[in-house]
């Protein structure tokens, strides 16, 4: 696949996302291996990186520090595979319990593809709580579409899974507090 044929695709998907998810969802649910969304996933992990260290540079009150921008780089890339990974799994036992029996990689493809509104609105004021709405929507489509459940089933899903991802961060702060 060429660098040029991977960029369009990624930017179809993601106007397919934004704009007919549905839709988008009901395409995915073909699509096979971990690939394709792997490479997603790096040029949306990049484009993020990018836009974020935007904002910071024109935003950044007074001398900006001295950053090993490729350290940044590479420990923002591991963190948002390693994210990925995680709450593919906790989507995944979410699933689990309800009987839904799909291989982890439709998981994995859901949360790669709904991290979508995090990249867009992640580095902008407010960006986290519209993107963790955005994504929980995206989340209840995908969900909806790919396993073909019922419309309670998806809401029970995301709930769920939003409110493991809302307590879970709270609970890690309370028992491992940063210092201060």
């Amino acid at each position: 696949m060429k660098a040029q044929e991977v960029l369009k695709e990624f930017l179809l998907k993601t106007k397919e996302i934004i704009f007919t998810p549905s839709f988008f969802f009901k395409r995915i649910k073909k699509e096979k291996g971990y690939l394709k969304s792997l490479l997603f996933l790096l040029f949306l992990t990049s484009f993020s990186f990018i836009l974020t260290a935007l904002v910071a540079i024109i935003f950044y009150k007074g001398t900006p520090p001295k950053i090993n921008f490729i350290l940044i780089a590479f420990l923002f890339f591991i963190s948002s595979f390693l994210s990925t990974l995680i709450l593919s799994a906790i989507l995944q036992i979410i699933l689990f319990l309800v009987k839904s029996q799909q291989k982890f990689e439709k998981a994995f493809q859901i949360q790669v593809y709904i991290r979508i509104p995090g990249a867009i609105t992640g580095a902008l004021p407010y960006g986290g709580l519209i993107s963790l709405i955005w994504g929980g929507v995206l989340l209840y489509l995908g969900v909806k579409e790919i396993y073909s459940l019922s419309k309670v089933k998806a809401v029970v899903i995301t709930a769920c899974w939003l409110l493991v991802v809302i307590v879970l961060p709270i609970l890690l702060l309370r028992f491992f507090p940063t210092r201060t």
